[in-house]
């Protein structure tokens, strides 16, 4: 494992990296998960939930 790329994941140990990045990317999803969680994760929650509703519609 390169060294930086646990930097972002500081609280977590290499071997959890993998099971980590889930949790995080689930947790920041939030309600945009249901529409590729994973890409959305960086924005705050309520951009998420508005966007939700207009791609509901």
């Amino acid at each position: 494992m390169k060294p930086g790329l646990t930097e972002g994941f500081g609280f977590l140990s290499p071997r959890q990296l993998p099971v980590g990045a889930r949790l995080f990317r689930a947790k920041k999803g939030g309600a945009s998960s249901s529409y590729g969680g994973g890409q959305v994760r960086h924005r705050p929650s309520a951009t998420c939930k508005q966007e939700h509703k207009k791609v509901v519609r």
